[in-house]
């Protein structure tokens, strides 16, 4: 999606100013309720509202692909990301919805948790680090996926133990 292809334009360049950046990942059913357009624009309106606002940019990717996660990812460290944000559907074993072409994809913490973990501050392998402090998980079910990021060495993880009404994660969002 252009949406899509925007965000991972100004996630490939370097970034030397400082600011610390937010990803935000969304994905969903065909017959979810979510609006994965509605609700990161709600969210970055009460950031902006916030005084502390100012230290941060919020880069949403809308209807994400596993590539097109992997790839803004891997740029992490570059554009000193610190928080992962996941809003969307996700399975009863912590699987994350991913769009693809044609259907969705369901992916488990044996797929999602590399990358992230090797862009985490604490684990990442990589020459000069990763800079992703926390990771919130805003789907049902995702405590195994998050309970797999603190195993590999990501210092801080949000997530839910079980199912979680639409509506109440939306709330959690803003």
């Amino acid at each position: 999606p252009a949406a899509h292809a925007s965000a991972l334009r100004r996630s490939e360049g370097a970034d030397s100013s400082g600011v610390r950046r937010i990803y935000a990942f969304y994905a969903k059913h065909q017959e979810d309720s979510i609006n994965v357009h509605q609700e990161p624009q709600q969210v970055m309106q009460n950031l902006v509202a916030s005084s502390w606002w100012r230290n941060f940019e919020l880069d949403v990717f809308p209807l994400a692909t596993f590539k097109g996660f992997k790839d803004v990812v891997l740029n992490c460290t570059q554009r000193n990301v610190v928080l992962a944000y996941f809003g969307g559907h996700a399975g009863n074993g912590g699987e994350l919805c991913f769009n693809d072409d044609e259907d969705m994809l369901m992916l488990g913490p044996a797929y999602v948790a590399p990358p992230i973990a090797d862009a985490s501050k604490e684990a990442s392998t990589r020459e000069g680090g990763g800079t992703i402090e926390c990771v919130v998980l805003n789907a049902c079910n995702t405590r195994p996926l998050g309970v797999a990021l603190r195993e590999r060495g990501v210092l801080h993880v949000v997530c839910w133990r079980h199912a979680v009404r639409d509506d109440l994660a939306k709330i959690f969002a803003e």
